[in-house]
């Protein structure tokens, strides 16, 4: 444990949410102020230029990180260093004039939704914001987006030994994290910056596009639909850890929103807008080549049924284009595909092969269902949130009965992305898919009610209101976020994560007498704990071949792979898991049996920890180690 988290853990977990919270808001304005200025040049109004410069910082950071480590110049001091000279500007650019508060579009006149409601729905915000940054377990953080940066960290690059495949996915969102992790090298306060990080590069960015859209129709109801939106998002939107962890779909689902928005309410922006933003959601997940496909159908449409302007400005598909091709490079140095694992089906990777193809297949599939039975995949998505169904399903009905009367507002984008995502659905999903996949799908589900309540009459307009602001606020879990709150600072820090995650105490035992170089053999993949390499599943080629070799010739294989330490957890007899098969479950058993007799066990916490300092050669190991 570093001296930064030594200090944090005895304090309550609400100072390090506070200080994760207090980092994000100056990271995201300095970064606003000054790329809002690049977007004016390139032709976007004031207003527009600061929601998308809001959102793009995190993936343009993401892009500077990952250069620096490609470069091999990720070094904790340039990267603090640049982090100066980045707030330190935007105070410049910010004082000077304030010009960027003046840009701040004010609320036009209309129906002035009642304060308490208003009150009420920003207070569930605000607590969803600070639950986000706090101690909450959550597998897929910890299995790579906040150990990726971490490792880049260490080692200063991301040529680090690695076996898990999940270590070179990640994009310019994880990369992203190296800037928190620069300024505070601290496991606590790395995840609290992940997590309301996400959350407010997604919900701000929709919930400001949502006003400024309505605002360009001239809607009178804009402040009211903004605040249903604002209710909505996340209380209705399924799988809504989207918002609240280090996970890139909060980022497809936020820019999704916002391409579709801005195709209906300004579509003369909308070439360089899908273009752009598609670029960099593309560098952020290979998975958004599933939504381009929708996206792309409505481009072409509007390009040639609307007559949309032709026009590409330069500056902001430069930064888009530069997101892009640092991802692609990524990818192809790391595994030797360019959109990895999306394109491993067809370039076999060191990464990846039949086994693995098969479980990624599996994850998204979680069938063997035929193709046609797969098409039930978009309606079911419906059924697996009754909130959600109940909103977008008044506005899709608003649209089919009002929608002609419209005439100006380009509501059919919104439909021909839901209609090209849903038929090419069997292409990529099966028909219980979790919602997080498909994030872009959900996000035009959510703005078919905005939509639909623009153009229904003012009755049943207020029926689409009324449900989004009352669905929002039955399923905002308030009950369950208020007593988890109450319960985590009761205690201190490390006593309020040692329940989340169990192997955390082992990890920081192990981590005291093993070096980055080192590997752990180990039956979980908590990850983001350990600074050794992990050796925790059979996913990938590599990781198979070396629990081969410990099972063969353990002896042999620790030394080649440098193993110091075997960590298994204490099970009761007749429940451990089974040991195959693959990649579910790994043989952790028989190796720490196969390596005992050369080592030295103690218990920490619920975990055995097998050691030996000088790789399982002899017992005792010589004194120069």
């Amino acid at each position: 444990m570093s001296e930064i988290d030594q200090v944090l853990s005895v304090m309550a977990p609400i100072t390090t949410a506070a200080a994760a919270l207090l980092f994000v808001l100056i990271w995201q304005t300095s970064g606003m102020i000054l790329l809002a200025t690049l977007l004016r040049n390139s032709g976007m109004s004031k207003p527009w230029s600061l929601v998308f410069a809001w959102f793009i910082w995190l993936p343009l950071c993401g892009t500077g990180a990952l250069i620096l480590s490609l470069l091999r110049l990720a070094d904790q001091s340039l990267l603090r260093g640049i982090m100066a000279a980045v707030v330190t500007s935007a105070l410049f650019v910010g004082a000077r004039g304030r010009s960027w508060l003046r840009d701040i579009p004010r609320l036009e006149p209309g129906t002035k939704p009642l304060a308490f409601v208003t009150g009420v729905i920003v207070l569930l915000q605000v607590m969803q914001l600070i639950f986000a940054a706090h101690p909450q377990r959550l597998y897929d953080q910890l299995s790579y987006h906040l150990a990726i940066p971490k490792l880049v960290l260490m080692h200063g690059h991301p040529y680090y030994k690695f076996y898990d495949p999940h270590l070179v996915i990640g994009g310019t969102v994880e990369y992203a994290f190296l800037w928190p992790r620069a300024f505070l090298n601290s496991d606590f306060f790395a995840i609290g910056v992940g997590q309301c990080w996400i959350y407010l590069s997604s919900v701000i960015p929709i919930c400001a596009s949502t006003y400024l859209g309505l605002r360009e129709l001239g809607s009178k109801r804009a402040r009211w639909l903004t605040l249903a939106i604002l209710a909505a998002v996340p209380g209705l939107v399924p799988d809504s850890e989207l918002f609240s962890i280090a996970k890139p779909g909060a980022i497809i689902f936020a820019g999704t929103y916002l391409i579709l928005i801005t195709c209906i309410a300004m579509p003369k922006r909308l070439l360089p807008v899908t273009v752009a933003l598609g670029m960099i959601l593309l560098a952020c997940n290979p998975t958004f080549i599933h939504v381009a496909i929708a996206l792309f159908v409505v481009l072409v449409l509007n390009l040639y049924w609307r007559r949309a302007e032709w026009s590409l400005p330069p500056a902001l598909i430069a930064v888009a284009a530069v997101c892009l091709a640092t991802a692609l490079i990524r990818s192809w140095v790391l595994t030797g595909t360019l959109l990895f694992p999306s394109d491993a089906r067809f370039l076999p990777t060191l990464y990846s092969d039949k086994l693995t193809l098969d479980y990624w297949h599996w994850v998204a599939f979680r069938s063997n269902q035929s193709f046609a039975a797969r098409w039930s995949g978009a309606p079911i998505v419906f059924l697996r949130s009754p909130g959600l169904a109940v909103w977008a399903g008044l506005g899709l009905a608003a649209l089919a009965v009002w929608g002609r009367r419209q005439a100006a507002l380009h509501w059919q984008s919104l439909l021909w992305f839901l209609g090209t995502y849903a038929l090419a659905w069997p292409l990529f999903y099966d028909n219980m898919v979790f919602s997080r996949f498909v994030a872009g799908y959900v996000a035009a589900l959510v703005l078919t009610a905005v939509v639909g309540a623009l153009v229904a009459p003012q009755r049943f307009s207020n029926l689409i209101i009324a449900a989004g602001i009352i669905g929002g606020l039955t399923c905002s879990s308030i009950d369950v976020i208020s007593r988890k709150l109450f319960t985590w600072n009761q205690s201190s820090l490390l006593n309020a994560y040692a329940p989340q995650f169990p192997r955390m105490v082992t990890a920081y035992e192990v981590n005291a007498w093993t070096s980055p170089d080192d590997t752990v053999v180990t039956e979980t993949s908590e990850k983001y704990f350990f600074h050794a390499a992990l050796l925790s599943s059979t996913l990938s080629p590599p990781e198979r071949k070396i629990w081969d070799e410990l099972l063969a010739s353990p002896q042999k294989a620790a030394k080649e792979h440098r193993v110091k330490a075997v960590v298994m957890e204490i099970q009761q007899p007749g429940s451990e898991l089974p040991e195959f098969p693959a990649p579910f479950n790994v043989p952790i058993r028989t190796a720490f049996k196969a390596l005992e007799p050369f080592g030295e066990v103690t218990q920490v916490e619920r975990d055995l920890v097998l050691r030996s300092d000088c790789y399982f050669q002899t017992k005792p190991c010589p004194a120069s180690h």
